[in-house]
């Protein structure tokens, strides 16, 4: 985040610079089976070192992007996880992205397909349980990388220098959140998967609700369940934009390390983000540029800006 217009911050070399991961979501219509997958470019990245069991399904692509190759290992394991859940076949509803190879065909699921360019009106993931996630997890991303800095802000000389010597010897890419450095993937998993964990059965129930994709009766089940499950008026079906980012510029006002034009982030030299600073939580503007980042991910203009970028590396 650039204590700046929030504006000028789209497509530029700081928003390309960021490393992207994809995120691969699908819940059942009572929220009691929920699968998140991530997909990065790394086979095999430098911060997976030591680590035995990751949190979530990962997969690896050039680009980062769901080809019809991930999309086939994908599909595999969500029948394996779905039959470790229950033994009733399921239907899966799918939207046409082009990599969805409509000719695929498994033991566990019926597999039925949105119309083309209706995904964010019928797929129930877009009605919520996706800003959600994303949402939450930045949020967390925020107070962790506010805590390291304090903890760094508060070190004694001889911390200090023993943490530079630790971090001299560390590989590249092997530095992450805990260090003070912009999140790695394996932050970003253990993150995302901690956001999607808080996305609520009823919330879920909720956006499959919005999303009118099923057949009146099965419609019906859903809302009879949710409503003995939890009044209307208790649960919202994803945490407002607005309320989120008020939260965070409270995180961004108490954190110590923060003075009042904003911190830097340490990041590694050659990473391309160097000079990025964290808006103070007290800058009058603090509030707009926070909700213009939450929102980032969503936006079409970024999103076809990374692609662009992305497809111009190739």
């Amino acid at each position: 985040m650039l204590e700046c217009d929030a504006k000028e911050t789209r497509g530029t070399e700081l928003q390309r610079a960021q490393a992207r991961v994809t995120l691969v979501i699908c819940v059942n219509a009572t929220g009691t089976f929920k699968s998140i997958a991530v997909i990065g470019k790394a086979a095999q990245p430098v911060c997976f070192r030591g680590q035995t069991n990751l949190p979530v399904r990962y997969y690896s692509q050039k680009q980062g992007w769901k080809v019809s190759s991930v999309y086939a290992k994908w599909l595999a394991d969500l029948s394996e996880d779905w039959g470790a859940f229950t033994s009733r076949r399921g239907f899966l509803i799918m939207d046409n992205a082009s990599e969805h190879d409509a000719s695929a065909t498994d033991d566990r699921f019926d597999i039925d397909w949105l119309p083309p360019n209706k995904t964010a009106r019928f797929q129930p993931c877009d009605q919520g349980v996706i800003n959600a996630t994303k949402t939450t997890y930045r949020r967390g991303m925020m107070l962790d990388m506010l805590t390291a800095f304090d903890h760094q802000f508060e070190e004694s000389t001889a911390e200090r220098e023993a943490r530079k010597a630790r971090e001299a010897r560390a590989r590249a890419g092997s530095l992450g959140v805990a260090e003070g450095r912009s999140p790695h993937v394996l932050d970003a998993i253990r993150l995302v998967k901690a956001a999607f964990d808080t996305v609520t059965p009823a919330a879920i129930m909720r956006c499959w609700l919005r999303a009118s994709c099923t057949p009146p009766d099965v419609h019906a089940k859903i809302k009879a369940r949710l409503d003995a499950a939890v009044p209307a008026a208790t649960e919202p079906a994803a945490v407002p934009v607005d309320d989120a980012a008020g939260e965070i510029v409270g995180m961004l006002g108490r954190a110590r390390s923060l003075g009042p034009i904003g911190g830097g982030i340490e990041c590694p030299a050659g990473s391309g983000a160097g000079g990025e600073r964290l808006v103070s939580g007290t800058h009058p503007d603090a509030l707009s540029v926070i909700a213009h980042w939450l929102g980032e991910e969503s936006s079409p203009v970024s999103v076809f800006a990374v692609v662009d970028a992305e497809t111009q590396t190739e």
